[in-house]
């Protein structure tokens, strides 16, 4: 997805999850694609797929794909990340206000 469209699917931009048994994911811009990285190992690249749900395409071709969503919250913006029966959710990580 490019950067430009990035602000046609509202609050989901890069930042932090965290879910307390599997630790942290990370949801980043890498060269012009959304990416989410689950742990250490796992990542995939997000391509927007109805509202709030990606399709990510895991870089491990084992794995194949899986639907991702995001919860936002009441402004707007992410708050939880939903990555299917595979793997947790992960709830987003506080950023500090501006």
């Amino acid at each position: 997805m490019s950067h430009s469209n990035w602000a046609k699917v509202g609050g989901h931009r890069p930042g932090a999850y965290q879910n307390q048994a599997f630790g942290e994911a990370h949801v980043r811009l890498e060269g012009g694609a959304l990416v989410v990285q689950l742990g250490p190992s796992v990542t995939g690249e997000l391509e927007h797929w109805h509202h709030d749900t990606f399709r990510a395409t895991w870089r491990n071709p084992y794995l194949g794909w899986a639907l991702v969503s995001f919860d936002l919250d009441s402004r707007g913006r992410s708050s939880m990340l939903r990555t299917g029966s595979w793997w947790p959710d992960y709830r987003r990580v506080a950023e500090p206000e501006p």
